[in-house]
């Protein structure tokens, strides 16, 4: 068997009566029967993690012919099926194969087997597992119950949400453009299993809140150090979107006389920010 490398071939085809040549022709070919580089690096095999913070794998998935990697996890260490977290077709040296995003990947605390399989073209395959252990608390079960309130009238809304474990509470409840923070709740000691807090729309100066959107964070932390969130107060996560419908009613405008147009619209299934914008002629007024 010949070494892997780039080969050139020829074809030449001759008369079986004159013995005349024709004119020949070459292509080339590799030959590739080496295994992709499939590593990772970091985190360590079976490492222990007890905070739901973002994990980067760090690693390797090459090939001279390269052709794509994919990342992927299952739970336990001889998993029966597999998600993939990811597929690309660049080749990663020493560098990030995927990074783990507990907010969109809620995993839950448990063993997990993390799979890299590395394909080149030739399709030689290089696959290898790696144990990773995952010991944080899990928020569940996130609510609120109702969405929209008039603190004017003395109405509170509940946030729920339920602790893999027992856990201190921090919930904080921020202005939704501002980010300003508006409500601390500090709840000690809360055993595993569902909780909820009442807010009624008042700031921790007991001030009635603006009349607007907020969004609240909760961080869950325990005395060995483990800790999980939900929400980033930089990054919040998005509200429910609310569907909506709109019509106008501009039959026989005139601008000239001061005529107006009724804009209606109506949000169906959760509370929402209108911006209106009119514009002609690509100007915005």
């Amino acid at each position: 068997v010949v070494p892997d490398g780039l080969y050139t071939y020829q074809f030449q085809g001759a008369s079986t009566e004159t013995g005349v040549t024709s004119m020949s022709a070459t292509q080339q070919v590799t030959v590739d029967r080496m295994l992709p580089t499939a590593t990772i690096t970091s985190p360590t095999q079976n490492q222990t993690f007890i905070t739901d913070d973002p994990l980067s794998f760090v690693g390797t998935a090459d090939d001279l012919n390269f052709q794509n990697y994919t990342f992927a996890y299952g739970a336990g260490v001889a998993p029966a099926s597999f998600t993939t977290l990811t597929t690309s077709t660049v080749k990663v040296t020493n560098g990030v194969l995927y990074t783990l995003d507990f907010s969109t990947t809620p995993l839950a605390p448990g063993t997990y087997t993390f799979r890299l399989t590395v394909t080149d073209r030739a399709g030689n395959v290089s696959q290898l597992d790696h144990v990773i252990n995952f010991d944080h608390i899990q928020l569940t079960n996130i609510s609120v119950t109702p969405v929209s309130i008039d603190p004017y009238n003395a109405e509170q809304t509940s946030i729920g949400y339920t602790l893999s474990r027992s856990a201190n509470i921090v919930l904080r409840i921020y202005q939704d453009v501002s980010k300003q923070l508006i409500r601390t709740f500090t709840l000690p000691s809360q055993s595993a299993g569902a909780h909820s807090v009442s807010w009624n729309g008042r700031t921790d100066s007991n001030a009635i809140a603006p009349l607007d959107a907020y969004y609240f964070t909760i961080v869950a932390t325990d005395t060995a150090g483990r800790r999980g969130t939900y929400n980033n107060a930089a990054a919040p996560l998005p509200g429910p979107t609310p569907s909506y419908y709109l019509t106008t009613s501009a039959a026989n405008f005139n601008p000239y006389r001061n005529d107006l147009v009724t804009i209606s619209y109506n949000f169906n299934n959760a509370p929402g920010r209108l911006t209106t914008q009119i514009k002609s002629g690509g100007y915005s007024y």
